[in-house]
């Protein structure tokens, strides 16, 4: 992000949100903020509540209580003003198979106003410069996905929603996706707003992660800051046993981490001091000490565990 959350307004405000499909809900009491200029990522399991959330965010569902805000307009009562700067891919797009893909970007251009020099800049921007002449049938899937962002940039959004985008392609299929989702929000300005239940591809292109299971926000902030264990911290040493005697000796709960020259203490990184005084004194080469952290995968998995455990108890 060009600045950090603290120092912003959100450009997507969501509070208390809730929507019920009959007996079931799908969000329960949901809260959620999207900052400009960085890439969230709404993850969460198949049934989540993604899908229903970003519904409502673009109208098409109502919710039964809760607010949404954006560019400080109440978008439940103005919704038509509020998504003016929105763009959103929520289904495969739609386009004329007979027409090349740059004919079929000119003419929704002229349906929003756009200029044909803007259709090219936006096929070079999602790679397909080369192939804009070539009939919209004969894409491949990530083709055509990529043709459908780049229809929805014309209306130049300042906040762009994707549902599930990599849906349907292949690895490097996505991973050039994911590049362009970056590349959008970071030399354009835009927001933008993934969903998601693929924990690699948020943990490789989100700043800022919602983690929600069953209509709940069970955390949100920051990625790097969710994945940092505090009250931990990791130790590159030369050998690892020892090393976790002597942490276990002088009082801290130590263990290795999988790394076979790194052990986890539970120790603060501002309390460490102690710990490698401990280990230098009494041979142990140490080479780093960082917070610990995790992958995402084992993140959402730990935060999911323990939110089902409350509510069985």
């Amino acid at each position: 992000m060009a600045s950090t959350a603290t120092q912003v307004k959100p450009i997507v405000s969501i509070r208390g949100l809730t929507k019920r499909f009959g007996k079931v809900t799908a969000v329960d009491q949901l809260d959620l903020d999207v900052y400009p200029e960085e890439v969230f990522g709404l993850l969460g399991p198949n049934g989540a509540g993604k899908s229903s959330l970003i519904g409502m965010i673009l109208g098409l569902v109502r919710p039964n209580s809760g607010s949404i805000t954006m560019f400080e307009i109440d978008a439940l009562k103005n919704s038509r003003r509020a998504l003016l700067d929105v763009g959103a891919i929520v289904e495969d797009p739609a386009f004329y198979p007979y027409l090349s893909g740059r004919d079929n970007l000119l003419a929704l251009a002229r349906i929003v106003g756009a200029k044909k020099a803007q259709c090219d800049d936006l096929l070079e921007l999602v790679g397909l410069k080369q192939k804009g002449s070539q009939k919209y049938s004969t894409y491949s899937t990530g083709m055509r996905q990529r043709l459908g962002l780049a229809s929805v940039l014309l209306n130049d959004p300042k906040v762009v929603i994707l549902d599930e985008p990599t849906r349907g392609l292949d690895p490097a299929g996505a991973n050039e996706f994911r590049d362009i989702v970056r590349d959008i929000a970071k030399t354009q300005g835009r927001s933008v707003l993934i969903s998601s239940h693929i924990l690699a591809e948020v943990e490789q292109t989100c700043d800022r992660v919602a983690i929600i299971n069953k209509g709940k926000t069970l955390k949100q902030g920051p990625l790097e800051e969710l994945l940092t264990h505090r009250g931990q911290s990791e130790f590159l040493v030369g050998d690892t046993a020892k090393a976790v005697s002597i942490a276990e000796s002088i009082g801290f709960v130590a263990g290795t981490t999988g790394n076979e020259s790194e052990i986890r203490v539970n120790v603060d990184v501002k309390d460490a001091a102690s710990v490698n005084a401990a280990l230098v004194m009494r041979g142990i080469d140490v080479m780093g000490i960082q917070p610990a952290k995790s992958d995402l995968e084992s993140y959402f998995l730990e935060l999911t565990a323990s939110a089902e455990d409350q509510t069985e108890s």
